[in-house]
């Protein structure tokens, strides 16, 4: 990944239009935790929770000049928190303080380029860089067995049907299944079907 020293918003969509603001080095983690845990050391947990905050808040802006200004202290963010089990994080991203955010950032209609939204392509192919991210490193805790046992417990605090979790994460022919488990969670239809 390369980093600006100063923000420059043309070579911001450069890279994003030659796909290289992003690496794989951005799904290294240091650290992995378990299910509902944000540190392993409690005294940094509101450290953690305030850099998930400050994540989802740069992530939601509309403005494509402040969005893309905090699009490298994005990444920072996100790569720190990667160590962070996926069900912990998508909780979080559920809770009712972040929902309507998390909602707003992967809405399809934000992401569609149009006369009153020019760079709505930039947020389409941000959102879908962050899903297949949060899809790897699911596919890997899954893999693992660190995935299904939490899910009754993951689905209830988020208002999710878990019989509808197991099912798509275990679909074993559906190679597509990381990114279909995210985007039932991410789709605000999944709640209201429950």
């Amino acid at each position: 990944m390369s980093s600006l020293s100063t923000f420059s918003l043309s070579t911001f969509l450069k890279q994003i239009r030659d796909k290289s603001l992003f690496d794989d080095s951005l799904l290294e983690v240091d650290k992995e935790l378990p299910y509902g845990v944000f540190s392993d050391d409690p005294t940094h947990e509101d450290n953690i929770k305030a850099s998930f905050n400050q994540l989802i808040n740069n992530l939601a802006l509309d403005n494509i000049l402040p969005f893309a200004a905090k699009a490298y202290d994005n990444i920072a963010l996100g790569k720190k928190l990667n160590g962070i089990h996926p069900l912990t994080t998508f909780g979080y991203f559920l809770s009712d303080e972040q929902r309507d955010k998390i909602y707003h950032i992967y809405d399809q209609s934000r992401c569609q380029t149009s006369l009153f939204n020019p760079y709505g392509w930039v947020f389409a192919y941000l959102r879908d860089e962050s899903i297949k991210s949060h899809a790897y490193l699911l596919k890997i805790r899954h893999e693992r067995g660190e995935i299904v046992p939490h899910l009754d417990e993951f689905a209830k605090k988020s208002s999710l049907d878990s019989v509808r979790l197991i099912e798509i994460i275990n679909e074993k022919e559906n190679e597509n299944r990381y990114l279909d488990f995210i985007k039932y969670i991410l789709d605000k239809k999944s709640l209201e079907a429950k």
